[in-house]
């Protein structure tokens, strides 16, 4: 499509920034080499996560907050939903023009910390340091990092930096062992699945089940091989959903889904049902609830490959693996851990009885994997699986 061509598409106002774009690209890298002899503020930090204003990002932010003596921008799709506030800004991830307020702040910030990516043309300069936190312990073999160069990233212990830097194809030594920010946020709010924020009764075990995308908004991270009806791996089809949920109505089990933020939509994910509820992140949105405030509040997980299985370990609390796809998932994406069920504590479940059966385990009280759990627990977390996480990374980073 050509520019005349785009312009007719996108009426007046798009056709403003279309042009505004041309004619500012020439000139970018102009002010963005003026901005780069700014000087250096060291109380200014970037953050930037994904979704907005969450994740191991969000739970360091409130953490510093409370030591009053940083100022903070964050980088947001629409920074007019976050209101005003004294000691943090808000501004835009895209933006037509020069973008001169976001190479602004990137230019003095001396720290920048991000889950995801940060603006694609920004090159650090003199004494800034890039803390990539990263969004979970890695399990899947990476499809490139989609990162700026980052200086460091976070790993949950010793045990996971091989698998972090081979995950993201850097150096081991970039990969610090101190924990995660979000996980003092899972064991500050740790709870019965019946206190559960999405369960609908209080007197049922609540299981929670988080499974990694399949079929994900962005092609090129969709797992083909992998995708269901539904979504879900096992549970494939609708007819699989109303038996898994006339089976937890039956022993009075609820299940709550929290569909992954890639994965694309489906049509199951706004149905009703009894005894199991999809949650999405525009539900824990509207709520005002951090995904890691919700997940302690449960009584076991139900999961595969997702990093989530390595942060639940520090709830000590029973974990079930879907495996079905295991094979398939091997040979198009593959896995960064050399045998991926040593580090899989629990139930590994290759078909819909199985996970019938530890759904009754776990509504009899059933824990059939603590100790496995403790071992591998010890084994990828060590001496730093606690909630002081923020306080380790304030300590090492924030000088």
């Amino acid at each position: 499509m050509n520019l005349v061509e785009k312009i007719q598409k996108h009426g007046i106002a798009g056709s403003f920034r279309i042009v505004q774009n041309v004619l500012c690209t020439p000139i970018r890298p102009l002010f963005y080499s003026l901005f780069r002899l700014l000087s250096i503020d060291d109380k200014l930090i970037i953050f930037e996560s994904q979704p907005d204003f969450c994740d191991n990002a969000w739970a360091l932010y409130q953490y510093l907050k409370e030591t009053h003596s940083y100022r903070f921008v964050w980088v947001v799709v629409n920074p007019k939903s976050y209101g005003k506030s004294n000691d943090t800004i808000f501004i835009s991830r895209y933006g037509s023009g020069l973008r001169l307020k976001a190479y602004w702040f990137y230019s003095r910030a001396k720290y920048i910390i991000y889950t995801h990516c940060t603006l694609p043309e920004f090159v650090k300069h003199g004494e800034q340091v890039l803390v990539y936190t990263s969004h979970g312990c890695a399990i899947k073999a990476g499809k490139g990092s989609g990162t700026v160069g980052f200086d460091f990233t976070l790993s949950i212990g010793k045990n996971a930096i091989l698998p972090q830097s081979k995950f993201l194809q850097c150096d081991e030594n970039r990969v610090i062992p101190i924990g995660y920010p979000r996980n003092d946020l899972l064991l500050g709010n740790k709870g019965e699945g019946g206190c559960n924020p999405f369960a609908t009764g209080c007197n049922k075990k609540v299981l929670l089940w988080m499974p990694t995308f399949r079929k994900s908004v962005q092609d090129s991270l969709s797992e083909q091989s992998c995708d269901t009806e539904t979504g879900l791996p096992l549970i494939a089809m609708e007819d699989d959903v109303k038996e898994l949920n006339k089976f937890l109505s039956e022993n009075s089990v609820e299940i709550i889904v929290k569909i992954h933020h890639l994965q694309s939509d489906k049509p199951i994910f706004c149905k009703t049902y009894s005894n199991i509820v999809f949650v999405t992140d525009d539900d824990l949105r509207g709520r005002g609830i951090q995904l890691y405030e919700m997940i302690g509040k449960s009584d076991a997980l139900i999961t595969d490959y997702s990093s989530v299985s390595f942060d639940y370990l520090l709830l000590d609390k029973p974990i079930a693996y879907i495996l079905d796809d295991m094979d398939s998932y091997q040979d198009d994406r593959g896995f960064v851990w050399d045998n991926i069920l040593d580090v899989m504590p629990g139930n590994h479940i290759f078909d819909k009885q199985q996970l019938f059966d530890f759904i009754s385990e776990i509504k009899n009280g059933i824990d059939s994997f603590a100790m496995e759990r403790a071992k591998v627990k010890d084994f990828i977390y060590g001496s730093v699986g606690d909630d002081g996480s923020c306080k380790r990374i304030e300590s090492y980073f924030l000088k």
